[in-house]
């Protein structure tokens, strides 16, 4: 019979109490508790404060302690184009200064107190939606409109700070398909310039993290209702492609960095899965507890605490919080 020796080449150490530093993965015996115990990974969503209006499809920058969302609609099954804003502090939303236009589906980066938003939806036309070329930035207290990109578009793929970030990808209008793009841009803090490098798969309404130069675009359309896994990252000069994510969706929620990201929710069918992404691969975490899509923005924290706000089912939008955190724990394996 195979032993945890045989398995693991060492014997399980046994102690008084529990040892002062344990890592990651190390399993003891407590004397004391007569209990095999680990330091293992946790890993929930829980709720938080509520948002001040129910809405979707808006900005998100920050942590899960420190966290902003704007514009996005506004409503329930009619809903109309915000320029409202929110700040969060861990517990619960205030009201900031709203944005100077009201805009949806624009992309999003950076701080509660330094944020960006590029692209978007000002309103519905007879053939469908017309990209822009906004961009705002936000200093913890006002927003103030800034040089514009250079295509217009919407839902594009936006990572990095108000001083140095790119916007990829997009959709200009919902007929035809040629007008998802691929083109990136880049943004220096004071103007966006167009760059050679575009990504491999045109497409919209997914994820973008991380930085201007080391940046993940994470799933979408890549023409509706052709729904996308693929993941590709940017160098500062060009995209490849990166491991594909194991539940094909768009319009969700994410946070994190190239080598380290969460994405969370989306559609079609209101999602409640969540996967994490190393730098090479994705893997399964715990769901969210309410399925949603139109999750407002990016980059609102890391891969251990993060958080989605808003978002809808169908024609239901919400202005509930779920938080998302993994932390290192003792915790009792057995009992003798």
């Amino acid at each position: 019979m195979s032993t945890f020796k045989n398995i693991q080449g060492r014997n399980i150490r046994s102690y008084t109490t529990n040892p002062d530093n344990p890592l990651e993965g190390q399993m003891w015996y407590n004397q004391t508790e007569l209990s095999l115990k680990g330091f293992v990974t946790l890993e929930a969503w829980a709720s938080g404060g509520s948002a001040g209006s129910n809405h979707a499809a808006g900005v998100g920058a920050g942590t899960q302690t420190a966290a902003l969302t704007s514009g996005g609609r506004e409503g329930a099954a009619a809903p109309t184009i915000s320029s409202n804003s929110e700040e969060y502090n861990g517990s619960s939303w205030s009201e900031g200064n709203n944005m100077n236009t009201a805009i949806t589906f624009m992309g999003s980066c950076g701080s509660q107190t330094a944020a960006l938003s590029a692209a978007g939806i000002t309103s519905s036309g007879p053939t469908g939606n017309t990209g822009i070329t906004n961009s705002e930035k936000y200093d913890g207290t006002s927003w103030t409109a800034t040089n514009v990109l250079n295509t217009a578009r919407y839902a594009v793929f936006v990572a990095g700070t108000t001083g140095a970030a790119l916007a990829a990808g997009g959709y200009n209008n919902t007929l035809p398909s040629t007008n998802v793009t691929n083109i990136t841009e880049e943004w220096d803090g004071t103007n966006w310039s167009a760059v050679p490098g575009t990504l491999g798969s045109a497409r919209y309404r997914g994820v973008g993290t991380g930085t201007q130069t080391a940046a993940l675009a994470c799933l979408g359309y890549n023409y509706s209702p052709n729904i996308t896994a693929k993941t590709e990252e940017y160098d500062g000069t060009s995209w490849t492609s990166g491991g594909d994510a194991n539940t094909a969706r768009s319009a969700l929620g994410g946070s994190g960095i190239q080598t380290a990201t969460l994405v969370f929710g989306g559609a079609p069918g209101a999602k409640t899965s969540t996967e994490a992404y190393d730098g090479t691969s994705w893997s399964n975490k715990p769901s969210l507890s309410q399925g949603r899509d139109s999750i407002n923005g990016a980059s609102l924290g890391t891969t251990t605490a993060t958080l989605g706000v808003g978002g809808r089912n169908g024609p239901t939008f919400y202005n509930n919080t779920e938080e998302f955190t993994a932390a290192l724990n003792i915790e009792k394996i057995t009992t003798s």
